[in-house]
């Protein structure tokens, strides 16, 4: 019989040497380290993998084995790893770490697609696109999100493409006036509330020099850029296009979108229905927008929430292009069922639909992640149709909805039970 215990302690020895040898940066000597130690703890783990009321034992060497896969890039065993973890029921604390790490190895499983995408591109047209972070250091799914879109739009299309990601609160971190395209993404918090903060004087200088330069008659390659959420509603404080307030209640779904006659016209929305659905997580919103002044920018309001005549709100503007270059969502063109999916999982989540909105909502939810015309739909149509605008290649390329093998492979697969399921929690 396996000596779980002794194996385990054998392999945790040898990872401690490979810690020390890259210490040392002895980096040859860390890897082999590493595939010794990762061979034990595969040995151990799997004796438990399927026992189920072996926790916390069974979670903490499929975790242990998952981060020493990690480690030496070994992206696709770590995943799979995790999975097999969250598959059962692992404490909170250690559920906690899993997502953690899951989040991070299938952003890492994205970036490294788009680096073999550029490998294989030599001699295509060369794309620079720089990623603006605004989660603040928080694991989330926006960015695997944005990644898995930009490698698809690179494979389908044959462009070479490189990527840098900036970490604009955690690092602030800002780019330079060198890349084509600017996606600037989501993230949590009040965006009334940071305007003094460092992060933010500097992002608000970053976004009036993208708007200085593409104003300019003389410059040449016109900066393109894409807001989402967080830092829509930043951008819209930033040129005062409105009130900028917080919601009565959180909006939190798949929601149906109205797109106002600009919108229906505008290329970044081609080949949506009206209204079209996508994911909405807010708890701010742009109201009383200043018609004249976007006007003035060469800007239009594009979409704006559904109606609703059982209650006496403004419908709150939804997408604003605010000027020819620039473009902004509250919404998640982004999100995809995964994503949706891992974020449904959050016991804060949970508890908000729950008590909010009851069982109905999560089964809508259920229904719309599955329906191809709606969150599919505009997670492979919004951000390709803005990478073939502001690149100026063809409208033909296009991607099919991202259901990743990775998450939703195999026959006993059920995305009922992946999102009513409690075995996985990553906030979006």
């Amino acid at each position: 019989m396996i000596d779980i215990r002794k194996i385990h302690r054998q392999a945790m020895a040898l990872a401690k040497r490979a810690n020390e040898a890259k210490n040392k940066q002895r980096f040859h000597e860390f890897n082999l380290l590493t595939k010794e130690s990762l061979k034990l703890e595969l040995l151990a783990s799997n004796v438990l993998k399927d026992e189920f009321d072996t926790e916390p034992t069974r979670s903490v060497l499929l975790l242990t084995a998952a981060t020493l896969a990690s480690n030496i890039e070994s992206f696709e065993q770590s995943r799979d790893l995790l999975q097999t973890a969250l598959a059962g029921k692992p404490h909170i604390e250690i559920k906690e770490e899993l997502e953690k790490l899951l989040s991070e190895v299938l952003i890492s499983l994205e970036s490294k697609k788009v680096e073999i995408v550029s490998a294989n591109k030599k001699g295509s047209r060369k794309v620079k696109i720089a990623i603006l972070d605004l989660y603040d250091g928080l694991p989330n799914q926006g960015m695997r999100c944005i990644q898995t879109i930009i490698s698809q739009w690179a494979i389908a299309g044959n462009i070479d493409v490189e990527v840098l990601e900036f970490d604009v609160r955690d690092k602030n971190e800002i780019p330079d006036m060198s890349f084509e395209i600017y996606i600037s993404s989501g993230g949590p918090g009040n965006p009334l509330e940071n305007r003094f903060e460092e992060w933010d004087i500097n992002w608000c200088k970053w976004l009036g020099a993208i708007d200085k330069w593409n104003v300019g008659r003389n410059s040449r390659n016109k900066k393109h850029v894409f807001l989402i959420g967080f830092s829509f509603l930043l951008a819209a404080r930033f040129f005062n296009l409105g009130l900028v307030c917080k919601r009565k209640s959180t909006s939190f779904g798949v929601v149906p979108i109205t797109l106002l006659k600009e919108g229906e016209l505008d290329p970044v929305f081609d080949k949506l229905s009206n209204p079209f659905y996508a994911l909405d997580a807010r708890d701010f919103q742009i109201i009383q927008p200043d018609y004249s002044l976007i006007e003035r920018m060469g800007g239009k309001i594009l979409c704006i929430e559904k109606q609703r005549p059982h209650v006496p709100y403004e419908r709150a503007v939804m997408g604003i292009r605010f000027n020819e270059f620039m473009i902004g969502t509250v919404f998640h063109p982004e999100a995809d069922p995964v994503g949706v999916s891992l974020y449904l999982q959050t016991e804060e989540k949970r508890k908000i639909i729950i008590e909010n909105y009851g069982v109905d909502l999560l089964e809508s939810m259920l229904v719309a992640l599955q329906d191809p015309e709606k969150l599919i739909k505009t997670q492979s149509s919004v951000l390709i149709n803005f990478f073939n605008w502001a690149s100026g290649i063809s409208s033909d390329i296009f991607i099919k909805g991202n259901f990743p093998d990775s998450l939703f492979s195999g026959s006993d697969f059920n995305l009922e039970e992946l999102v009513v399921s409690e075995t996985l929690g990553i906030a979006y």
